[in-house]
């Protein structure tokens, strides 16, 4: 049996990199493909490539939006479009090698189960190559916790464009807007399935893109996430219940989590912390305000700057220096501040 598989590409002036990655996908030894070329009004060459394209494989379909409607929900049309069993996105700048739809829709059969399949990832920087191997073998156990706490372990997010169900893409719904969409998207697949990774490095996913660029194309981030991939993790309880697992079982993978979590947010705690002197100058500014309120109400009778050298060396070094204080415990003291002096400037009146 071989199933149809939808493949999307999502294309936004596209033209440098998308007649090789087109031309892979159509040279897939899998054939019984439905390829779907999704343009975001696209100012360069991509509408006569993908023309072009279409004329010669009638695999192809090829749609163009009236205007740029962010890459949202261009990645989302091609959900909406899709006709296959199995369904995946590839984007214009990498590559995947000729047997990679076939080594993934067989890793799907040999497990009916699974919700997706990947394979290894050559990821291609400024820097030169390397190979990623994503996930533990835990990844494509049975058992929900198991398979959380292998997901969280990888910080990689190239998974995402690998071969899912079309039942699961169905179940899961559209992509989210958010800079942290992908991971978000992965999570949401690997409570309902497990993964299988096949041991051949047959994707090339290229990782030339800063932060800024992301930003630039129209990706969000959530309201109130002060770093979006800390805040990520604080909403995948939530996505759990919106899945329709029980509490015992949500419990369950929050701890199996908690382990291979803890290195992570130390880590981004610690770069974070690379920009404490920031933190260090907000903070500074909430307690001199707060040292003059204090004198001010009378509590105490020392001069103003008296006061304000005690509340730094109190305070201040503490959270410069010992590293291990979490980023969230610093936010959160200067919140506590400003509310203090909040309060005492309203009793002043």
């Amino acid at each position: 049996m071989r199933p149809l598989v939808t493949v999307a590409m999502p294309l936004y002036n596209a033209a440098q990199h998308l007649e090789t990655a087109l031309g892979l996908i159509r040279a897939q030894t899998y054939e019984n493909l439905d390829i779907i070329l999704c343009d975001n009004a696209s100012t360069d060459a991509t509408p006569d490539i993908c023309a072009a394209a279409a004329r010669d494989d009638s695999r192809i379909r090829y749609i163009r939006q009236p205007r740029n409607v962010g890459p949202a929900p261009n990645f989302n049309q091609g959900l909406e479009l899709k006709r296959g069993e199995l369904f995946m996105w590839a984007a214009h700048d990498d590559e995947k090698l000729p047997e990679f739809v076939a080594e993934t829709v067989a890793a799907l059969q040999r497990n009916p189960a699974a919700a997706m399949a990947c394979t290894w990832t050559t990821l291609v920087t400024r820097a030169g190559e390397r190979v990623h191997q994503p996930y533990s073998p835990a990844i494509a156990s049975s058992h929900i916790e198991e398979r959380t706490a292998a997901f969280v372990a990888d910080t990689q997010c190239v998974a995402f464009y690998g071969l899912y169900r079309s039942a699961i893409v169905d179940a899961i719904g559209p992509m989210d807007p958010w800079l942290d969409g992908d991971r978000r998207y992965l999570f949401k697949a690997i409570i309902r399935g497990p993964f299988e990774v096949v041991p051949k490095p047959l994707f090339r996913f290229r990782m030339f893109n800063s932060l800024d660029d992301y930003v630039t194309a129209g990706y969000k981030m959530r309201p109130g996430a002060a770093d979006f991939d800390l805040d990520l993790y604080r909403h995948f309880p939530q996505l759990m219940r919106e899945a329709g697992l029980d509490a015992k079982t949500i419990a369950r993978a929050q701890r199996a989590m908690m382990n291979p979590l803890r290195r992570y947010f130390d880590l981004r705690a610690a770069y974070l912390a690379e920009s404490r002197y920031f933190f260090a100058l907000i903070l500074l500014n909430v307690l001199a305000t707060l040292a003059q309120t204090l004198v001010a109400l009378g509590a105490f009778q020392w001069s103003e700057s008296m006061v304000q050298r005690c509340l730094i060396m109190a305070i201040v070094a503490p959270l410069i220096w010992k590293r291990s204080i979490g980023y969230h415990w610093f936010a959160a003291i200067a919140i506590l501040l400003m509310l203090i002096y909040r309060l005492t400037q309203q009793s002043l009146h």
